[in-house]
């Protein structure tokens, strides 16, 4: 976690109009928003948090609440149960 706490530092310093979350985000659902509990509090409020890769439905319900914004995927079905707006 330190070594995220100086990375989260330096890019939330910087004049992003956003920020991008990805790469190692744990080995399952539960260690993602694990993860993102801890450090979406140490991101801007006001710009938005894009997470890189996720698109299955139960990781995006957990996710917004924490303040992620905007996702992209190739999850299979991903574009199907939005299009539908309901999912299995």
């Amino acid at each position: 976690k330190e070594l995220r706490k100086m990375s989260l530092d330096y890019l939330t310093s910087l004049p992003f109009d956003g920020h991008a979350i990805g790469g190692a985000l744990g080995k399952d659902r539960d260690e993602l928003i694990e993860l993102l509990t801890w450090f979406m509090p140490l991101l801007p409020e006001h710009k938005p948090n894009h997470l890189l890769g996720i698109g299955d439905v139960e990781s995006i319900e957990r996710a917004v609440p924490l303040g992620v914004d905007t996702f992209d995927s190739c999850f299979p079905y991903a574009q199907r149960e939005a299009r539908l707006g309901a999912h299995e």
